[in-house]
């Protein structure tokens, strides 16, 4: 069921054939405020347009590519903070604005591990997973409704990277690892 509304402004419902009045208080098919659900995807790629195509081949292996980049990386970080725990360094201990480490090692990071048990790269890993599969997934299936899993895990990603970035930068410490899975998670 779609609804939307017809070239007068008065609210449709639409079930796979023409269009249906919505009735509203006043008996006109007026539902006050108009509301239409279509996607991001489904408005973005096709305007006016009330069926959904799936994304192309090409688009769903470069998610893949990202996905598994990111989860590459995660476990780069994760070997790294390994190693710090060790009493080693980081390659990527620049300097004390720009420390791997010390961002690994904020209050924040350490709560997330004591917590749950993983740290930030461990769950990144099981980001990246969860991507990799809802891109493969999407690629097998290749129907539109197979697409609601990517845009859930990219929120999920998105959303901690704010998080992340947000306390990075109350703490005035970068990590670059960190700055380039963000990326990676925004594209």
């Amino acid at each position: 069921m779609i609804f939307g509304e017809d070239e007068a402004g008065r609210g449709r419902v639409s079930q796979s054939g023409p269009s249906q009045p919505v009735s509203g208080a006043d008996g006109k098919g007026d539902v006050g405020a108009r509301f239409c659900f279509r996607s991001a995807f489904l408005d973005a790629h096709h305007p006016g347009s009330m069926t959904a195509k799936a994304p192309s081949s090409g688009i769903l292996a470069a998610l893949m590519i990202l996905a598994v980049s990111a989860t590459g990386l995660a476990g780069y970080q994760w070997i790294e903070l390994l190693q710090v725990s060790a009493g080693g360094s980081t390659l990527c201990a620049i300097n004390e604005t720009l420390d791997c480490a010390t961002v690994w090692n904020l209050p924040f990071a350490k709560s997330v591990h004591r917590i749950t048990g993983l740290p930030l790269a461990g769950w990144g890993i099981v980001w990246g997973l969860m991507a990799t599969a809802s891109a493969a997934s999407a690629l097998a299936v290749r129907q539109p409704s197979a697409f609601w899993s990517q845009r859930l895990v990219g929120t999920v990603g998105l959303v901690a990277c704010v998080v992340f970035f947000g306390v990075s930068l109350s703490a005035q410490t970068w990590c670059l690892t960190c700055l380039t899975t963000y990326a990676l998670v925004a594209a």
